[in-house]
Parts: structure tokens; sequence; C-alpha cells
């Protein structure tokens, strides 16, 4: 099983540290001595709990998000000093398609003394395995060091040298006086943790801890590296990691302080891709310095580590937490909702608390080089062509949990070049309040980045040649405070200056089509722009919805403009079982005064990568107006289930069980009012409306992961009736 090396390192290794302002490495050494001398009282440790593990992975690219591989088990365990360790499972239940009986554990990998050394990563084994891979090509072995350097724990031996200790608060639990202790490494090379740690103040114990690994994300390119992935490869692959732990301590004896609940959170996010890891242990019970079990294993003379995990099932114990369910080799419906709800909620906070992480590093310099081909050193779009992007950033840049980012670039094809720099300051315990100032010379646009991510519109792009944005030439400054109220619901509010100009269209460059000509982008009422915006935006694993509210005047404001805007988008998902999808998708805009047509509501088409909630059967941005409603309701069907893509089966019932059927129907409506219009007979800009109400009703058929499709579609367009398409990734 996936389970315990990590949670029994920590078991015996009593951490802990105390700090005011003044005399903090005083009290961190007299932690670290209680800590050192506990451990030396443990000589033996019994303990009895549950460990709950699995394994999400989700993509963009092929629609998927499913629980790979899910284990539930209930264990007693036995360690002797130094590192002999016994697990006896008593009730195992294993979710994995291919293999429903299956018992997986790890074995062989050696505790290291806590006192002299660091933290231990259980959920990625072959970052510290030695492995020989033999080369295909010609048969020779190669050895490969998965090695890291693991990252230094804030109270071993020398440690105080390393990090930067921080009382953030003092509260108050079970008639105890407990303080939080923030930690963070001094330098951005020192491999550490960053978080908080919840000390007895009095009796010098920790009691609780959480907190994340600094360098998550070299777990990901050592594996590159000792993969033999090229290093200049490397550069452009864009993922963002985190590897956080949550320990919660219970007393025992009235002296040890041992866990009594661990958890584990690996989380890698990529360009189209999520993989999370996660495993929770619940300790019931504890007995230390208790006689060896009869099964347990003793430590060989020379000393070599001893590791085993008895299968010895008490059936009384699994017909009771297991027998109840219909079918215990499966997630219900229920379960697989919880896991990835909660997965969903934690790739959404984790690119910020990233951010906050990195910002807690006093004076340290980040350099974003080529983060990604599409992000932000190379982009690509109809109007600038190529533009090549470098930014340099600071953290720590005047106060603690700022930063101040320098960024420049070059459009190859409209020869500007652009520039931005920001600054960030985040407040509070937690980091909710976010202040942030802006000055820059770019393009801009108005599309949503949740709508259509920067990356992806520059592969689409350069790939399609359908570029989804409308872009126009922005230089000013802006002013915006950001608060979080939890990891789904955020508020964002800005002023903004900015002087607005029009953009063509310079380039005709597509990989797979070099004649056709992109889409134009439109013309737009050049001018000074003064005005205040807000978003509120709430999203879930199967909720987004989002309002944004926009306002300036030439009275109040100064600005060219006087108008005002709301926008809202909703979309919702239900999945009654397995194999249905129902997805409702609405969306709508209103608008005072004179709406210029940079500023327009935009209603259809199709986008990379995003399979639903679009209305295919028009253009991209067919229809527009200062006013609009869209709606759309879709039902998808598919029998098979994600991993009956590898499993062998006849043709025909292959063919079937991976083959999704779609039906749907939209309406939309936009109208442009004679006041926002009139000032647009000069401007070369789309003016077409719906005329009306837009109706569509489809139907399509492709498969599991939508990567190729046949639309069959019917609306009331003055165009075409009827519409059969192929698509492949939209």
């Amino acid at each position: 099983m996936k389970i315990f090396i990590f949670s029994v390192f920590i078991i015996i290794n009593t951490q802990a540290a105390f700090a005011q302002k003044n005399d903090t490495l005083e009290l961190v050494r007299k932690v670290r001595e209680k800590a050192k001398k506990q451990y030396e009282n443990i000589q033996t440790l019994g303990f009895s709990g549950r460990s709950v593990f699995y394994d999400y992975v989700g993509s963009k690219i092929v629609n998927l998000s499913t629980i790979r591989d899910y284990e539930d088990c209930y264990f007693d365990g036995f360690w002797k000093k130094p590192d002999s360790l016994q697990i006896v499972v008593k009730a195992f239940r294993t979710v994995d398609p291919d293999a429903p009986n299956r018992q997986n554990f790890w074995a062989n990998f050696p505790l290291p003394d806590p006192m002299k050394y660091t933290f231990f990563n259980s959920i990625t084994p072959l970052e510290y395995t030695d492995i020989t891979i033999v080369d295909p090509g010609n048969g020779k072995k190669r050895s490969v060091l998965l090695r890291s350097q693991w990252p230094v724990f804030p109270f071993a031996e020398g440690a105080d040298s390393l990090y930067n200790y921080e009382v953030i608060s003092e509260i108050g639990m079970n008639g105890r006086r407990i303080v939080e202790l923030r930690v963070s490494t001094k330098s951005d090379d020192i491999p550490g943790v960053s978080g908080i740690f919840r000390i007895d103040a009095d009796e010098k114990d920790i009691v609780g801890s959480d907190y994340t690994f600094n360098e998550a994300a070299d777990l990901m390119k050592k594996f590159l590296a000792a993969e033999g992935f090229p290093a200049i490869a490397r550069i452009f692959i864009d993922f963002d990691a985190s590897y956080r732990v949550f320990t919660k301590k219970v007393l025992i004896n009235g002296v040890y302080w041992l866990p009594e609940k661990i958890v584990e959170d690996v989380n890698i996010k990529s360009l189209s891709s999520k993989i999370s890891f996660r495993r929770e242990i619940k300790y019931s019970s504890y007995f230390v310095n208790m006689k060896p079990l009869e099964t347990a294993l003793d430590i060989e003379p020379d000393g070599e580590f001893i590791e085993e995990v008895l299968f010895r099932r008490d059936p009384g114990l699994e017909i009771k937490v297991f027998n109840t369910m219909e079918d215990s080799t499966k997630l219900t419906k229920a379960e697989e909702n919880r896991i990835i709800s909660a997965v969903e909620d934690k790739f959404l906070q984790m690119e910020q608390s990233i951010v906050r992480m990195d910002l807690e590093q006093k004076g340290r310099k980040l350099v974003h080089l080529a983060k990604g081909f599409g992000s932000n050193f190379l982009l690509h779009n109809r109007v600038e062509g190529v533009r090549l992007f470098y930014n340099i950033g600071f953290t720590g840049f005047l106060t603690p949990n700022s930063s101040l980012d320098i960024g420049g670039g070059y459009g190859i094809k409209d020869k500007r070049l652009k520039g931005d720099l920001r600054y960030r300051k985040f407040f509070g315990k937690k980091r909710r309040l976010l202040l942030e100032g802006n000055i820059f010379e770019d393009t801009g646009h108005n599309d949503s980045e949740i709508d259509i991510p920067t990356i992806l519109n520059t592969y689409s792009s350069i790939i399609f040649k359908l570029d989804h944005r409308d872009y126009y030439y922005r230089s000013g400054f802006s002013l915006g405070i950001d608060y979080d109220f939890n990891e789904n619901l955020k508020l964002r509010m800005a002023v903004i200056s900015q002087t607005e100009k029009s953009a063509l269209n310079n380039t005709r460059f597509g990989l797979l089509d070099w004649k056709t000509p992109f889409r134009l982008n439109p013309g737009i009422i050049p001018g000074k722009y003064n005005g205040i915006t807000t978003d509120l935006t709430l999203i879930t694993f199967n909720t987004t919805f989002r309002v944004n509210a926009e306002y300036t005047d030439k009275t109040i404001f100064k600005s060219d403009f006087t108008y005002g805007k709301v926008r809202s988008d909703l979309r919702y998902i239900y999945k009654p079982d397995y194999t249905s999808t129902f997805i409702f998708t609405l969306s709508g805009g209103i608008s005072t005064g004179k709406l210029p047509p940079q500023r327009w509501f935009d209603i259809g088409g199709k986008v990379l990568m995003e399979y639903y909630g679009r209305l295919r059967g028009i253009g991209l941005k067919a229809f527009t107006g200062d006013r609009k409603v869209s709606g759309l309701l879709e039902y998808s069907f598919c029998y098979g289930d994600v991993w009956d893509s590898v499993k062998k089966r006849p043709w025909w019932e292959y063919t079937f069980r991976m083959t999704k059927f779609t039906v749907w129907a939209g309406q939309a409506w936009s109208e442009l009012s004679d006041r926002s219009g009139i000032n647009t007979n000069r401007i070369n800009t789309p003016m077409v409306t719906t005329n009306g109400i837009y109706r569509e009703y489809g139907l399509s058929i492709g498969d599991r992961f939508n990567l190729c499709r046949f639309d069959l579609i019917a609306n009331n367009s003055s165009e075409r009736s009827y519409i059969l398409s192929f698509n492949f990734w939209r």
C-alpha cells in the first residue's frame, strides 16, 4: 500500500518551536533538545489507524476527469528503533478498473534519523530511488539516480541559520496556550518548507503543522531530467506543482505529542492536465515502548532496514466497513463527486498559494523565463504575429509579502515594444487581501482568461488560425484590490486609466493554412478611458459563475466615454450517473450610455478544447450588441468509462463503449441600440445582431475523449439551416 513511511517518520519526529522576536533562536534550540530527548526515549511504537489514498487525473485535451486509483485501509503497525517497521492490514478496499483485487505497497525505503536530516516524501518514491534502465535501442543498462536533496526541517540541527521564524498569533486550545509560528527559508536555494507550526507555548511541543514544500515543482523537473528529457525542452514545459503536509497531534501518556491526523497533498498542473495525489491517515491508538508483536520483525545485526506489509484481514471488520456498499470495487457517485470537488478546489487555490509562498522569501529574485511555450515567453496572435516576452520579478521588495515584476516584449509583426511594471502586496494572516498597482503599455483585449486562456489562444492561432480575441493597444495604469473569501469565491475591484488605440491584422501565418486570412480584428473608438471595474467569481468543480460590472463617464472620471455595463455568466454541470452529463450555460449583458465597440457583447463560435457551452452553428463572435442573452442545455451519453479504452474487447463493443452521443438546444438574442452604434459608421467593425431570437438544435457523435466529433446542426440562421461539420479538439 502507498502508506505509512512518511507518517511513521512524523510519529517519531516530535518537532517544535516557539518564538518571541528577540529570543526565537534560543527557544528553537530548547525545543529541539526536548524533541531529541523524546525521540531517544521511544524505543518501540505500536499504532492503529486508517489510511485513505487516491490519485486524480484530469485533462482538458481529452475532456477527462477521473479518480484513477483509490485505496482504503485499516491497519495495525509496529515500529522499532531505528528503522524496523511492520504493517498488518486488517481491512482493505481498492478501486482499480484493471486489477480490483490487487494489493499495492511500497517497501524497502529507509527512515532517516529525524534529528539529523529532514522530511520524507512517501508519495513520489522514484525521487529517492536508484533505478536501472535498459536502453531498448542497444540493450545497455544505465543507472539513474533519482535521489533529490530533501527539504531541511525548520528545527533540525543547524536549521536556524537557514530559516526565518515569525510569531503571527497566539490562541487557546484545550486549556493550553498555543503559538502559531510561520517559517520560511532565508534563500530560494535552500530546499525547505513554508507554512505554520502550532506550538505549545509552555511545554515547547508542536501540536500541529501545515506547510508546503517550497521546491515541490522540482520533483517533476528532477524526474524529467532523470528520464533524459533535454534541458532546453524542460524550459518549455509549463506546469505548477505543490506538495503540502498537514498534521494534527494528540498528547499520549501525558508526555508524547503524536499525530492524530496526517494529510499529504501533491498537486501538479500543466497546460492541459491536472494530477493530484492525496493520502489521509487517522490514528486511533498508540502504544509507546510496547513489546514487539508476535509477527514483528527484529532488526538485523548490521542495522539494515527491514519492512514488511502483511495482509491479514479481519473478516468481521471488512464486513462492517465495506460490505454495506453495493460494489466495494467501485466508487459511488457521491464519493467520486466529493473527491473531484475537493481536488478542483485545491487547483483553484494552487497558483495563488504558490505566489504567496514565494512572497515569503525576503529578497528573493525570480526569473520567469519561458514558462510555457504559449504563456509568457512566446505568444502568437493576428495583430503581433509572434511576440517575444521576458519577465523578471523580485519578492519581498521594500516590504515582506510583496513582489515587484518587470516585463518587456516585442511584437515581430506590429513592430511595437511592450512593457509592464507590477507591484503586489498581501495583507492578513491568511493573505486573503491583495493590493496591486500596474503600469503598462501593451496589447489589450476584453476576453476572459477563463473563456480562452492565453496559452490555448496561442496554440489555436498558430495551428488552426483561430484567434478568439479582439485586440487594441493600451497604455496607462491600474490600481486594484483583490479579496479571497475562500478557495472558490473571489472579489476584485480596480480603478483603470488607459489610452486605447486601434490595432490591425499584421500576419497571415498559420501552420495548417498559409493563404486564408485571419478573422478581421475589429476597429475601436480610440480615446482615454478612466473607470472602475468589479469582478465577482465563484468557481467549483461543477459550477462557474461570474459577474462583471464597469462604469466610466466624462464628468466624474474625465473619460472620453460615458457608459455602464454588467455582464454575467453561469455554467452548471450535473452528472446523474457515470454515463450521463447535463450542462446548462446562461450568459447575459446589459449596458447604459454609449457603449464603444471594444466593450460590446459577443455571441457564438467554437473554442479550442472547449467542448460545451458554445453555440456551434454560427461562427466565432457571429453576433454582437450592447445587450444580449444566450442559453444552452446539453446532454451527453457514453456507456463506456475511461478505462474501457485500455481493455481488450471485440471491436464492435469497444467502438460502442468509446462513442459519445450529445444533443443540445440553444437560443440567443442580441441588440445594438442607436446610441451605441451611432459613432461606428466609419469604423471597420462587425455590427451583426441576432435580428430576433436565434435558435439552434444539434446532435453530435464523437469519441469518449472529444478528440474528434461530427456535428449535425439545425438553426434558423439566414445563411445555412442545416450544417454537418467535423471537429478536431473543438
